[in-house]
């Protein structure tokens, strides 16, 4: 699992802008976006393709950062065989 620092969990990584600190901080077309993500990897998960699922969440949470959605990407991780150490 990738642990944020927090200089990363204050800023977007490579921007040096600040996080949104709520969904609705983001431009609608990007809230739009991200629910979007999260709904896909929710069907790919319950159509057993996890790691594509994964893959997906990943670009939500790149998005914007929810501690729900980093939980799940964690277990999902985990039960695909993948550790993230940076």
């Amino acid at each position: 699992m990738h642990v944020y620092s927090f200089l990363e969990v204050q800023n977007q990584p490579g921007t040096g802008k600040p996080r949104p600190t709520s969904l609705s901080d983001l431009p609608e077309k990007d809230q739009s976006r991200f629910m979007k993500l999260v709904t896909r990897g929710k069907e790919l998960t319950a159509q057993g393709q996890v790691k594509l699922a994964l893959q997906v969440n990943k670009q939500a949470l790149a998005m914007y950062h929810s501690e729900k959605l980093a939980r799940r990407i964690a277990k999902m991780e985990v039960s695909v065989g993948v550790y993230m150490v940076h």
